[in-house]
């Protein structure tokens, strides 16, 4: 169990905390300026719905100019090498409409917070 355990850290200590994300772009086919407070806007939906441990909990950010935001809600939860994980859905949404639909896994690592899982 021990060296499950390390191997999980591992990758989960390889990936980026949830700001890696920014480097998914939603908006590829329409030109968007994604900004850090959108960023921090959307992240913080997605650790609401991760730490409130409720399937079917739903959390939304709007963009500080009001054109765009997304919805994140949480899909399941479940242990991973005794860790508390979730999944979850985010729902972008753009003045066209959907922009896009991305599922997140994420573990609480302690000490760490929630990290991707894969």
């Amino acid at each position: 169990m021990a060296v499950r355990r390390r191997t999980c850290l591992a990758v989960l200590g390889a990936v980026a905390a949830l700001p890696a994300a920014a480097q998914l772009n939603p908006f590829a086919n329409r030109p968007r300026q994604f900004s850090t407070a959108d960023r921090a806007r959307m992240y913080r939906s997605m650790r609401t719905v991760l730490e409130s441990g409720e399937v079917g909990e739903t959390a939304a950010w709007t963009s500080a100019d009001g054109s765009f935001g997304g919805v994140s809600e949480l899909e399941r939860t479940y242990r991973r090498d005794e860790l508390r994980c979730g999944e979850l859905r985010h729902r972008f949404v753009g003045a066209a409409g959907d922009a896009g639909v991305y599922q997140v896994k994420a573990c609480d690592v302690p000490g760490e917070g929630w990290k991707f899982a894969f």
